[in-house]
């Protein structure tokens, strides 16, 4: 909406305050004053929140009139997006991690994050089974994880940086999404084509769908183009949303923007966990 102006003494054009607008001019003091306030401020102050999908033992599933098994959840903001419909989502960057987290009847909770160069993980690496570890002195579970940092796209064309926690029987998707990812080849009016484009050049619909084996039940994660195909996908390089993409990607690898840690949800919800067939305590998960 377009400001109302009035005329003072002398014909001076002026904005009026509460009248719905406010003049270009206005702002020129946010531009002058860009970015103070926040000089000392680290990744610490800058975290980034998880989207994890609601199993049937989330704590917001079990309440009364509660969200449904396979809904999304901003563990930040409480905020949930259906599963079906789904979510898009603009792949940035990821991080292969190994999370410790302390065993649900110890009372559950993540403990820390650990690159694979740690040396408690290259101890457990070399002695135990992949993928799923134990702690060798407090018994807490480390948990093989890929953690795919990106912009969240709300229906209003809003972007949002999140991440999204790949382990378990979410690994597979995760592979499939990298490799389809890489896959991407564009084929340029010159006949030449173009590879290895950036992770965040094409946008996709994350969505979930109810999977089982012979352990039990979850609500596993689905991912394609948001659109018809690759090329409907596409975001051009000089598009806001790739610019904003870019910028998440290189503020993460540089360690200036972390996972949420605090608000991680649940173990089962990071490990798709399913409470194993006849077992409806939700004590066991499908690995």
């Amino acid at each position: 909406m377009v400001a109302k102006k009035d005329k003072e003494d002398g014909g001076k054009e002026v904005v009026k305050k509460g009248q719905g607008g406010t003049d270009v001019a206005a702002y020129a003091g946010y531009e002058e004053d860009r970015g103070a306030g926040f000089e000392n401020q680290t990744a610490e102050d800058i975290a980034v929140p998880f989207i994890e999908i609601l199993q049937a033992q989330s704590p917001e599933v079990m309440v009364e009139d509660g969200p449904k098994a396979g809904t999304f959840i901003n563990r930040t903001t409480g905020e949930i997006f259906s599963g079906k419909e789904g979510i898009s989502f603009v792949p940035c960057t990821t991080d292969h991690v190994v999370v410790e987290w302390v065993p649900r009847d110890k009372g559950g909770g993540i403990v820390s994050v650990y690159s694979l160069d740690d040396p408690l993980v290259v101890k457990v690496r070399n002695e135990q089974p992949l993928g799923k570890y134990t702690h060798p002195t407090n018994g807490n579970d480390l948990i093989e994880t890929f953690y795919v940092y990106g912009l969240f796209v709300d229906t209003d064309g809003q972007a949002y940086p999140a991440v999204i926690a790949c382990s378990s029987t979410r690994i597979k998707p995760y592979k499939d999404w990298m490799f389809r990812a890489r896959s991407i080849v564009i084929k340029l009016p010159d006949g030449r084509k173009l590879t290895k484009l950036p992770l965040f050049s094409h946008r996709y619909r994350l969505t979930t769908t109810p999977a089982e084996n012979a352990k039990g039940k979850w609500q596993a994660l689905q991912v394609r183009f948001d659109g018809d195909n690759a090329e409907a996908a596409r975001i051009a390089p000089s598009d806001d949303l790739y610019i904003m993409a870019k910028g998440l990607c290189e503020d993460v690898n540089a360690g200036r923007k972390k996972a949420d840690l605090a608000n991680a949800g649940t173990r089962e919800e990071q490990v798709d966990a399913a409470p194993a067939k006849g077992d409806t305590t939700g004590e066991k998960a499908p690995y």
